[in-house]
């Protein structure tokens, strides 16, 4: 078997599977660039939550730490929609469940 299409599991940090290196269209083996997307959102998301929990301890309640806590909680719908399974089509649903014709 190719050496590029056997399944490797990416490197796990805290949920999120980050790369570890770069190959064939892939970033690594096992990791798409999907897997690599939502890592980055994730990452992005807990940076966000971090900041505006700086701003409020440092400066009080003010518009951009609201925004921050926003902009983190539209990363992580977008992280549970990207998750989501794809809706199936009626008619491959019932050619899947029906017996192959001779």
């Amino acid at each position: 078997m190719d050496r590029w299409l056997q399944a490797k599991p990416c490197l796990s940090i805290a949920g999120a599977n980050l790369p570890l290196a770069a190959g064939r269209g892939r970033l690594y083996d096992g990791c798409t660039m999907n897997d690599f997307a939502l890592s980055l959102a994730m990452l992005a998301m807990v940076a966000l939550l971090w900041g505006g929990w700086y701003q409020y301890r440092r400066n009080g309640p003010n518009l951009q730490t609201l925004l921050m806590v926003v902009m983190a909680l539209v990363l992580l719908g977008n992280v549970v929609i990207w998750q989501l399974p794809p809706p199936q089509d009626a008619e491959a649903a019932d050619a899947e469940s029906a017996p192959a014709a001779r």
